[in-house]
């Protein structure tokens, strides 16, 4: 059976969206989505570098992120995969926000077989453990990771944030749920 690793912020989850709301209303700013090209928050509102992860902690305990919108079609995108293997969701969360997450996550049937919080590790030991035969993930660190081991099917979930250095990788970037699907299905 397949192994099929499927990153949960940003994949399955509007994690990034909702992030850009909160900074945005507690820091006086008009930032969007579409403009955020690297996570250095500190490039983008008034946070010292230090402080960066105590704004994400505090994020974590805001009604916003217990209440994460799904991806557009993550949920017809899951139930086609689930067809081809079985579904690991990982995230880089730390694992105290695990009963959060699962809360975002009933939204969505429940064909994942595990949730894997990797507690801001890499995802690689995952890959490997696992033997994934796909990956899709917005990182493009995680899709270099995948391609270092040789996961068959590594797909760049598409957002602002990872346009970088595209051609130094040898994966597949899709745009969206809907363009996973029609693969999927050809």
């Amino acid at each position: 059976m397949e192994k099929i690793v499927i990153d949960v912020d940003d994949v399955i989850l509007n994690y990034a969206s909702a992030l850009i709301r909160h900074l945005n209303s507690n820091f006086g700013k008009n930032f969007r989505k579409k403009q955020v090209k690297s996570w250095d928050l500190a490039g983008y509102y008034p946070i010292e570098t230090e402080e960066v992860i105590k704004v994400w902690e505090k994020f974590h305990e805001t009604e916003q992120y217990s209440n994460l919108k799904i991806v557009d079609k993550a949920k017809e995108g899951m139930a086609e995969l689930s067809k081809k293997g079985e579904i690991y969701l990982a995230t880089y969360r730390d694992e105290r926000f695990r009963e959060k997450t699962e809360r975002n996550l009933e939204k969505l049937p429940s064909i994942w077989e595990e949730l894997i919080f990797t507690n801001g590790g890499r995802k690689r030991d995952i890959y490997k453990k696992l033997n994934a035969s796909y990956v899709i993930d917005d990182s493009l660190r995680n899709v270099s990771d995948a391609l270092q081991e040789k996961v068959e099917n590594t797909i760049l979930f598409d957002q602002p944030w990872n346009h970088q250095d595209d051609a130094k990788f040898n994966y597949r970037r899709y745009r969206g749920w809907d363009e996973i699907i029609g693969d999927m299905k050809n």
